[in-house]
């Protein structure tokens, strides 16, 4: 039996807010707060704060685990499990797309 892994792509809301001398971006699904001295370094900041919850949780949890705290939360995510024998072989297991659809009024 070959070894799989999971790939997540996840989707998530940041506010950004100008507090004077500094910025704060909020993670909206997650309720968690990073700062930062300028508006970049905020969003960067809160991109590292996902990767470092990533990294954390799979250390600890099962994909299950995961995936129903991402549900829970309202995080959009993707999960691609892929065969390490063969990696160009993936199975998607969920997607969200978002489609703007244009209507006469």
């Amino acid at each position: 039996m070959s070894a799989q892994t999971a790939k997540i792509r996840l989707s998530f809301d940041v506010s950004l807010e100008d507090r004077g001398d500094h910025w704060a971006a909020l993670i909206e699904q997650i309720g968690t707060r990073v700062y930062a001295k300028n508006e970049q370094a905020a969003l960067k900041r809160a991109g590292e704060m996902v990767e470092f919850m990533g990294k954390s949780l799979s250390e600890h949890v099962t994909l299950d685990d995961v995936r129903k705290y991402l549900d829970r939360h309202g995080v959009w995510y993707s999960v691609e499990i892929t065969d390490s024998e063969n990696p160009r072989v993936g199975r998607p297991r969920r997607y969200r797309l978002e489609q703007p659809l244009a209507f006469a009024v």
